[in-house]
């Protein structure tokens, strides 16, 4: 059985798919000695050139899963419905992750098994040319488990898609990401994840949120809005995860 499964939704990414896994495929084939990790994309109903890139590559660990037009949430979803490991990662198209990420947070994962869920520090390259990181990233130095997920989020804001690793059997559980959620479903999943068990956090940056040039020229902000215009109430949103809370 394939030890790892990463799970990449893609709506009309033509311009990204590629470079992402040019990107990630050294990184996965330096830890697939045995054939343990699989890349799962998922073609969210694109209407450009995205599903003819992908059928291009040759690699035997690469999956292309088609759906219709359904949203991130309903593609990762999907995704992982055709995953089989042990633990499973998801990353957007746009996006990487720097050698290490995968050894280190397998390794954590494998090390603690208390924990359902371990995620990296991040570095966000933003629409304006500039970069942040999580406030906590400079005050710890060694992997550790979080006393609290909820102080720690809240403080530091830590968490993001693609610097996570998750066990499988958790995300079966709890059901995948909402789908009806188009913007936070991200935020919604951690948190319900979160109330399965103990959480880690390693401190160095081994992904990369790219919001570049191809961010740009994609028209972000008219995107952003649609999403913005969408966003549910915070009652809605918490539905599911206050009845995993202890009263």
């Amino acid at each position: 059985m394939d030890k790892l499964y990463i799970v990449i939704p893609a709506y009309n990414e033509q311009d990204n798919i590629e470079q992402v896994i040019n990107d990630w495929y050294p990184v996965i084939e330096k830890h697939n000695g045995n054939g343990q990790s699989r890349l799962i994309v998922i073609d969210d109903g694109s209407k450009d050139n995205s599903i003819e890139i992908i059928k291009t590559r040759k690699e035997a660990n690469i999956t292309l899963l088609r759906q219709k037009n359904e949203g991130p949430s309903a593609a990762r979803n999907n995704g992982i419905k055709t995953a089989q490991g042990r633990y499973c990662a998801y990353l957007d198209a746009d996006d990487y992750w720097e050698q290490g990420f995968i050894e280190k947070t397998v390794s954590f994962l494998d090390n603690h098994p208390d924990c359902v869920a371990v995620n990296v520090a991040q570095r966000h390259l933003t629409v304006s040319g500039s970069f942040e990181i999580p406030s906590c990233y400079q005050e710890y130095k060694e992997a550790f488990i979080l006393e609290d997920f909820f102080t720690f989020w809240a403080k530091h804001m830590h968490v993001c898609t693609g610097s996570v690793l998750i066990r499988k059997e958790v995300i079966n559980i709890i059901g995948g990401q909402r789908k009806d959620l188009r913007i936070t479903e991200d935020l919604e999943f951690w948190a319900m994840v979160s109330t399965y068990g103990q959480w880690g956090f390693i401190p160095e940056i081994l992904f990369v949120s790219d919001g570049g040039d191809v961010t740009r020229s994609q028209g972000w902000l008219n995107k952003m809005m649609i999403r913005w215009n969408s966003a549910p109430s915070i009652a809605d949103w918490e539905k599911r995860i206050v009845t995993r809370l202890p009263n």
